[in-house]
């Protein structure tokens, strides 16, 4: 090390080498695969889906369900994803849910897992939710994951 103007010691400039060798990379695209629970698209949102979200958001107090913190940029969720939801309950305030960002995407990450079929992260979700207020019945539940099974298996 050189001594500086100040004294203070600075550092030598030394060129930078690479450690590893570059690989190869593959100019041909992955295989997107196409889950047997996300086929076709997906049913239209209602009509006063707005209104909804402000209702969801008026009983959570703009406050995110799983961890509680304010989320004034939060996001209305559905815990029992529409594709696998039934009509009647689908869009219904007890399967929405107020979302802050990061655990928005925590909740995206849960319903991966359980399409790839892995309950417990989804399972795990829905203990926490059902902590902090009202979700979906468990013979909402139920014939949520029975269709799930009915679709792995197929």
């Amino acid at each position: 090390m050189a001594p500086s103007v100040l004294g203070a010691p600075t550092l030598k400039r030394v060129a930078l080498r690479r450690r590893t060798p570059l690989r190869r990379v593959s100019l041909t695209r992955r295989k997107q695969t196409v889950h047997p629970l996300r086929r076709g698209a997906p049913p239209p949102l209602p009509k006063d889906w707005r209104a909804r979200c402000e209702r969801v958001a008026w009983r959570d107090h703009g406050d995110c369900r799983y961890c509680g913190a304010p989320a004034p940029d939060g996001q209305v969720d559905h815990i029992i994803p529409r594709v696998i939801a039934d009509a009647e309950y689908r869009d219904a305030l007890d399967n929405l849910v107020w979302l802050c960002p990061r655990h928005h995407g925590h909740k995206g990450a849960a319903e991966r897992a359980l399409f790839n079929g892995r309950q417990w992260p989804w399972s795990r979700f829905l203990f926490i939710l059902e902590l902090t207020g009202p979700i979906p019945t468990p013979a909402w539940r139920a014939a949520a994951l029975g269709r799930v099974r009915e679709r792995l298996d197929a």
